[in-house]
């Protein structure tokens, strides 16, 4: 039996596929396709499997597939050196943790990491600080933990999760601090129309408290409750900027 899935990431496959009682492969195609699989012992070029169902029985290649689950475990295909290797997905995110085999050997032991820019690492045991901490240098509080040996080479499963806790907030910050400039902009947008409209002889100290406000925006510090109740006080009888006003204070309050 076959049917299409979008596949939004790994994790998904390994949920959904985990309620099912067959194994499966998941083709390059994103086909998942219900049946027996059997990974074979690796040799020195290949990594195969033979799969059977209702309807064929079939040896693929690693590189033929996305990904295979089989005995309660998700094998994701990477390609290490010049190799198409099948590997054992222990955490998965970002930076997933894989276990790999040795050529002719059948067990799942060797660790890999490997980020989603494909850009990976054989995890060493010579050197393991210095390597680990370049290649997680984009979070520095994993590499102090990795530098204080409080995360050693029996720790992978907690520094992946770590990690990607890590590049979660990381990605979190990113969008809020977007939202706060993007907010900021249209605030500075309001200012600048507001001062348009006024009469500037008249206007003095409210164009004064205006580009104070501004000031503030620009610098990224929050704008005090004093200035927003003045600007309130100072306009509350102009009703011919009454609009902006109350758009402005929405945006910086």
């Amino acid at each position: 039996m076959i049917f299409k899935i979008n596949l939004l990431t790994l994790t998904f496959i390994i949920t959904a596929l985990s309620l099912q009682a067959q194994d499966y492969i998941v083709t390059l195609q994103r086909d998942t396709i219900q049946g027996e699989v059997d990974i074979l012992l690796p040799d020195t070029y290949s990594e195969n499997l033979v799969f059977q169902n209702e309807d064929q029985k079939k040896q693929f290649m690693a590189q033929q597939l996305y990904g295979v689950y089989d005995d309660s475990a998700m094998y994701n295909t990477v390609k290490l050196s010049d190799k198409y290797r099948l590997m054992k997905v222990i955490e998965g995110g970002y930076l997933t943790y894989y276990l790999y085999r040795a050529d002719q050997a059948y067990d799942f032991s060797l660790p890999y990491l490997q980020k989603s820019s494909t850009e990976g690492i054989e995890v060493p045991t010579i050197s393991f600080r210095k390597k680990m901490t370049d290649f997680l240098k984009d979070c520095p509080a994993v590499v102090e933990k990795i530098d204080s040996k409080e995360y050693k080479r029996g720790d992978l499963s907690e520094i992946v999760r770590a990690y990607n806790a890590c590049l979660n907030t990381k990605t979190e910050d990113i969008y809020t601090q977007a939202a706060i400039e993007e907010k900021n902009r249209g605030a500075k947008e309001i200012i600048n129309d507001i001062i348009a409209a006024v009469d500037k002889k008249d206007n003095a100290d409210l164009i004064t408290m205006l580009n104070d406000i501004k000031n503030k925006l620009d610098n990224g510090d929050e704008v005090p409750g004093y200035l927003t109740t003045a600007l309130k006080d100072q306009t509350k009888d102009m009703e011919d900027i009454q609009k902006h006003v109350n758009e402005l204070l929405g945006l910086i309050k």
